[in-house]
């Protein structure tokens, strides 16, 4: 998100698409210490420095988002059974690490042979999808900052 931020102000500020807001009270130019720092004199002339000049207080909201990746219900999954199991018998948690685990990945591997002998590389159409999703999600529709 901090890229786009700067990136936003950046093209605003070259295309003078900002408003004058140094008349506005930005709490942000004065809390942040980099922001402080772009209105000394030494950084007057910076091409950095005018940049951030121009954040306010909406575009450091921005910055402070999160950007969630959540562990896939999967992976959370295979990691929380030997987990719960190993708060009743870490002997449990052994055996399921060791046998039931591998096994259900061999499982996987199987179902997979099975399914590409009998479909061919229609295999693959899954495995894309999810890829597309991943890549549609992330790249090609990307969260908007402030407006």
């Amino acid at each position: 998100y901090i890229y786009r931020v700067l990136n936003k102000v950046a093209i605003s500020y070259a295309q003078d698409d900002l408003e004058e807001a140094f008349k506005d009270i930005r709490v942000c130019q004065h809390l942040s210490p980099s922001l402080r720092t772009a209105h000394t004199r030494i950084a007057d002339n910076l091409a950095a420095a005018n940049i951030l000049r121009h954040i306010d207080d909406s575009d450091m909201a921005v910055c402070k988002l999160r950007y969630h990746v959540n562990m896939s219900t999967i992976a959370m999954a295979i990691f929380s059974i030997p987990l719960l199991v190993a708060v009743v018998s870490e002997a449990g948690a052994d055996v399921i690490l060791e046998s039931i685990l591998p096994a259900a990945l061999d499982a996987a591997l199987i179902v997979n042979s099975f399914f590409y002998s009998a479909a061919g590389l229609f295999i693959l159409m899954p495995y894309l999808m999810i890829l597309a999703v991943y890549f549609w999600k992330h790249k090609v529709h990307k969260p908007v900052g402030k407006s």
